[in-house]
């Protein structure tokens, strides 16, 4: 079944859609001694699932990628942290990793041979990601060109 707003729902959620309050007027019939018990007392119901996470459209990612650029900075600093926001967009978008695996990442992790992401996740399990061609040619380009070298970063 899809909703009005294009959300698929499965049978089940749009038959228990309600059930709570059936239930509590149920239980407001009982206590006021109007019913003799309630009739959902020997039905179970089944368990339906969490629904699935929205995703966003290609012209929503093109406007989050427009939107890192700092409308104050301008000049080398505010392309350098531009081209770094798109790199990480790209990165969070194409591989689902947590922002704080994202925040964890450091460079040994990166196998540019590959294309691949190792993360220790949650768990401390080992998890390989591979890399889109379009999150790898903007990570790339971050680290070639505008990422900090040691000198920078010791500052």
């Amino acid at each position: 079944m899809k909703t009005e707003k294009g959300e698929i729902t499965s049978p089940v959620a749009h038959r228990q859609q309600g059930l709570p309050e059936s239930r509590a007027f149920f239980h407001w019939l009982v206590r006021r001694e109007l019913i003799a018990r309630k009739p959902f007392d020997r039905v179970t119901f089944s368990m339906v699932g969490k629904p699935l996470i929205q995703t966003f459209d290609a012209d929503e990612f093109e406007r989050l990628l427009l939107a890192c650029t700092l409308p104050h900075k301008s000049g080398p600093i505010g392309e350098r942290a531009a081209v770094r926001n798109r790199s990480n967009l790209w990165v969070l978008y194409d591989t689902g990793i947590r922002i704080s695996e994202l925040c964890g990442l450091r460079i040994p992790v990166f196998d540019r041979k590959h294309s691949m992401l190792t993360l220790i996740g949650k768990g401390s399990k080992e998890r390989r990601i591979a890399l889109g061609s379009n999150c790898l040619r903007n990570l790339l380009y971050y680290l070639d060109r505008y990422r900090p070298d040691e000198d920078e970063l010791a500052e």
